[in-house]
């Protein structure tokens, strides 16, 4: 059977070249200034395999650039607008922030109210006793120690905006627990923001669709972002997905979903605030003209600058990025012979959900946001946004990097067990000087496959290599220097042994 993109290749090169696949046929012409970067998205396009992707540009707070790239859906010669709508995945969360801080300016709820102020019934039966210790601020900055959890599509019965607490205070309650003491480590988690846009909704007796759209989308001009999947299908102007479907590739993250993903082929209300909405490009051009330059209409100035701001190093290569409040913070960027590293403050986030990726970059010193959003899963463009940051900015000299590479006199600091005890269970790690090696029992005894020495990344950092996929793993300190925490996306494992 012919796939989607080869149908797609097919189309545009027999019968519909007028209509055009390419990224100016039937469009504006694009100005000069912005050909470069026009090219290097067709590049990377193809090289994504993604059957299309919206791009837009914003300086200054003004958008100077939004242009569609290749089709809307992979199987029909629509093509892509500036306007069409995606599924911005976790760009959400930074939505979900202003209105939580739009809460705490109001008076409402405070960043170190614990979250069971706002919210009295919620509970982990694991571990009840530090549900209470986690602080409003935590879940924004994705450091209260939830573990993560997360379904692409909600059952039946959950299918209502009163799923946001059904979900959060009924079974959710079995399920998520605290693995790490709140405030300590950095780790990504949806449900902190799952239970940030509870708390919102809670504090301004609104559900959280309704005030997402009166108290953020409008008053920053978003008019064309929903949540509806009959919001989208009425509006008409909408990517269809190109979901991978091999179980054993690691952008596969949803096979089960099937190739083609329409608005409406998964749906989950109670994961709204952590990565559900649709939007366009030139709607998220206003949400990033807000992070370069504020609005004092949506959020005071000083709550501004704290969301914007580093609120907790992710300890992602060394000490470079941070997290704010919804959003990663960054003191450079680059470090690549093409791209040399600068130190060029940014503030961004990505998203990924089962059809789509998108990403927003801003760097405030050059006042340059660059938007993405494709129809593909994994679809980052990233090429193209240095391409963008390379033609259009007055960039500073390159600097010097931070040392963020690996240090081999730390691998007997890290040498010990650690432990989950609700996901993995413990986690030996060893070295013999030169080579740092891990040794998980549960996947010893199951027909997962792994390879036991971890390959060096950054500072800290390693690759795990897991039926085939790399997965990263990071060693973190507590408070007095001790390596304490092994830190992957499936688990957050506590040290039980000295090293």
């Amino acid at each position: 059977m012919t796939s989607p993109r080869l149908r797609a290749l097919f189309v545009c090169s027999s019968i519909l070249l007028t209509l055009g696949c390419d990224s100016s046929a039937q469009k504006p012409t694009i100005p000069a200034r912005f050909q470069a970067l026009a090219q290097a998205v067709e590049q990377e396009r193809t090289s994504l395999g993604a059957p299309g992707v919206a791009i837009a540009i914003v300086e200054k707070g003004e958008v100077t650039f939004a242009h569609g790239f290749g089709l809307k859906d992979a199987s029909r010669p629509d093509p892509v607008e500036p306007s069409t709508l995606f599924r911005i995945g976790s760009c959400t969360k930074m939505l979900t922030a202003v209105a939580v801080l739009q809460a705490v300016q109001d008076g409402l709820v405070s960043l170190d109210d614990p979250i069971t102020t706002p919210v009295p019934a919620f509970h982990f039966t694991k571990t009840p006793e530090a549900v209470p210790r986690v602080k409003v601020r935590h879940l924004l900055s994705h450091s209260g120690g939830l573990s993560d959890y997360g379904e692409l599509n909600a059952p039946a019965d959950e299918q209502t905006d009163a799923a946001l607490e059904q979900f959060l205070t009924g079974r959710f309650a079995d399920i998520g627990y605290i693995a790490s003491p709140p405030g300590a480590v950095w780790a990504y988690a949806n449900p902190d923001f799952m239970l940030a846009g509870l708390i919102v909704e809670k504090v301004q007796a609104t559900p959280y669709r309704t005030l997402m759209h009166d108290r953020v989308f409008a008053p920053l001009g978003m008019n064309r972002t929903f949540f509806l999947a009959e919001e989208v299908l009425a509006d008409g102007d909408y990517a269809v997905g190109a979901n991978c479907t091999t179980s054993g590739d690691p952008r596969c993250f949803s096979p089960d979903v099937g190739p083609v993903v329409q608005p409406n082929t998964y749906e989950n209300p109670w994961a709204r605030p952590a990565g559900w909405a649709w939007s366009s490009v030139l709607d998220l051009a206003k949400i990033a003209s807000f992070l370069v330059h504020g609005q004092e209409d949506v959020l005071r100035s000083d709550l501004w600058t704290a969301m914007t701001s580093a609120q907790i190093s992710t300890k992602d290569v060394g000490d470079i990025v941070s997290y704010g409040f919804g959003v990663f913070v960054a003191d450079g960027i680059g470090g690549g012979l093409t791209f040399p590293y600068r130190a060029l403050r940014t503030v961004s986030h990505g998203g990924d959900i089962a059809g789509f990726a998108a990403d927003i970059t801003c760097a405030p010193d050059v006042d340059l946001c660059f938007i993405a959003l494709a129809n593909s899963n994994a679809a980052h463009f990233v090429n193209s946004e240095l391409v963008a940051l390379q033609t259009l900015a007055t960039l500073p000299d390159p600097s010097p990097m931070p040392d963020v590479t690996s240090k081999p006199d730390r691998y007997p600091l890290y040498a010990g067990t650690y432990r989950d005890p609700f996901t993995v269970g413990p986690v030996n790690i060893t070295t013999d000087g030169s080579k740092l090696y891990i040794q998980v029992p549960v996947l010893d005894s199951s027909s997962v496959s792994y390879t036991p020495e971890l390959t060096p990344r950054y500072v800290d950092e390693f690759l795990m290599t897991v039926d085939g996929e790399q997965l990263p793993l990071t060693f973190i300190t507590d408070a007095t220097g001790v390596y304490t925490y092994i830190r992957s996306r499936p688990y957050l494992a506590v040290r039980t042994s000295a090293p």
